[in-house]
């Protein structure tokens, strides 16, 4: 619990800065125009950040040395400069123009807005990734405290700097200017203090090129950046469909014409979708965090070191999974309590508070496939055997893309639609890596029962030459 709660504190963090990105645009002139265009923009840019974010669970598990650290930093900045690159094309080709009026086939206005967005935040990922690295370096070291001060950090920055610039005359000339400035300020801060906690306390504890804890020896040689990517590839992969799926939804909820969907109708539901991506994920974001808590204590549990063992984790994490779904009930099915939410934090007009509160409570049941999906990728991240992630891919982009075509034939439009979809590819997901975990469980139990049967083998025939 002492790992656990300030890591998740830091994905909690997230949710509550996310939300008031959102809450810094929903006073501001033509709020829900505003919102779809930030809200389009956001998720394509939590595509990068999504996985450079992974580089936590590289550095946890590889990382040993100060030459191993410039290796991962190396790819940081690569993936980062990368991303650069593809704002500037998305802003200024006609590339831009297809992806964003083209494909979402959104007004003029909104348009500009998503691409101005995309932008500016162009070099967030990159600040964002550094700090993911460092602080896996920190939760190896079991400095867990100090991420989840560094994350609460961030969010009292962000939420300081959106008051602030909320009184200023950005919020009537340019608002879209507020979310993005407190985006930087507060991850700015939080880089800063994950360094400084890294210079402090870890850095002198690592060598040029020597591993100090007997993971790593001369004889596997130093980190090559194939091993990195080998093992990151499947977690950026996985970390690429789950925040893709964002885009994807709003794309097809914003050319949705079906039923006599009009485009200001679709316009509004993406701004629904906008407000509820934070607070549908504050209950249940948290569980993702489950999946470094066995990498973490792998090797110990392993060689007999842990007071904790194996089966303590898995309580654990079922403890976990039944609070998170605890709070779902209370948040958005307790009568009164989500429109409140809706209206004090975001505060959106009803019309969109009434779309809100259907699409929460579907949101009520991402706990199920997201605490099952933490849990084995925690297993196959601490076997090191991260390929076995990249079956659930395609799984949960059939399905979603599946379900967006047939939730509109059968009636189910808007905002509703595109959480509906979301939490079909979560189940697929889900799904598939629970019947890949079930085949090498079968795999395991064939490999140690014809070990045994041989070993029995051997020793009838020695018994009888005896």
């Amino acid at each position: 619990m002492k790992f656990l709660a300030p890591v998740s504190l830091t994905l909690i963090a997230i949710d509550v800065g996310e939300q008031a990105l959102y809450r810094s645009l929903a006073s501001s002139f033509d709020a829900v125009d505003t919102l779809a265009g930030f809200g389009i923009s956001y998720v394509i840019v939590k595509l990068a950040t999504g996985m450079l974010s992974e580089i936590k669970i590289v550095s946890i598990m590889l990382l040993h040395n100060h030459s191993d650290r410039i290796r991962i930093s190396i790819c940081v900045l690569v993936g980062g400069c990368v991303f650069v690159a593809c704002s500037f094309i998305i802003s200024f080709s006609k590339f831009g123009y297809y992806l964003i009026d083209g494909l979402h086939r959104v007004p003029q206005n909104v348009s500009q807005i998503a691409k101005d967005s995309i932008l500016y935040l162009s070099v967030f990922p990159l600040v964002d990734g550094f700090a993911w690295l460092h602080t896996g370096v920190l939760l190896r070291f079991k400095y867990s405290l100090t991420v989840g001060g560094a994350s609460l950090l961030d969010n009292i920055v962000q939420v300081v700097t959106v008051v602030i610039m909320l009184n200023t005359r950005l919020s009537r000339t340019m608002p879209i200017l507020i979310p993005v400035v407190a985006t930087y300020i507060g991850t700015l801060a939080r880089l800063l203090t994950v360094l400084v906690a890294y210079y402090k306390c870890i850095h002198h504890q690592l060598h040029p090129n020597r591993a100090v804890d007997g993971l790593e020896n001369a004889a596997r040689g130093k980190l090559s950046f194939k091993r990195i990517l080998s093992f990151w590839g499947p977690l950026a992969l996985v970390q690429l469909c789950q925040r893709i799926s964002r885009p994807i939804i709003n794309l097809f909820v914003a050319r949705d014409r079906l039923g006599g969907v009009t485009r200001e109708k679709a316009v509004r539901a993406v701004a629904v979708l906008s407000v509820c991506y934070p607070i549908g994920h504050l209950p249940y974001g948290w569980l993702n965090t489950l999946r470094s808590v066995e990498p973490a204590f792998f090797k110990k549990v392993r060689e007999g070191e842990a007071s904790v063992t194996t089966k303590n984790i898995r309580i654990f994490q079922l403890c976990c999974f039944l609070t998170s779904c605890m709070l779902m009930v209370v948040f958005f099915w307790i009568p009164g309590i989500a429109p409140a939410i809706l209206a004090k934090v975001s505060n959106v007009n009803q019309e969109i508070i009434r779309d809100a509160v259907l699409v929460l409570h579907v949101f009520s049941f991402f706990p199920i496939p997201v605490a099952n999906r933490a849990v084995l990728t925690g297993m196959f991240v601490a076997q090191k055997n991260t390929n076995y992630l990249y079956p659930s891919i395609p799984a949960r982009l059939i399905v979603l893309v599946a379900m967006l075509f047939i939730l509109p034939r059968l009636g189910i439009h808007g905002s509703l639609m595109g959480i509906s979809a979301l939490l079909s590819g979560f189940l697929a997901e889900s799904l598939c890596s629970l019947i890949i975990t079930f085949i090498l469980y079968m795999r395991s139990n064939e490999t140690e029962q014809n070990t045994d049967v041989h070993d029995s083998g051997a020793g009838n025939e020695i018994e009888a030459e005896l």
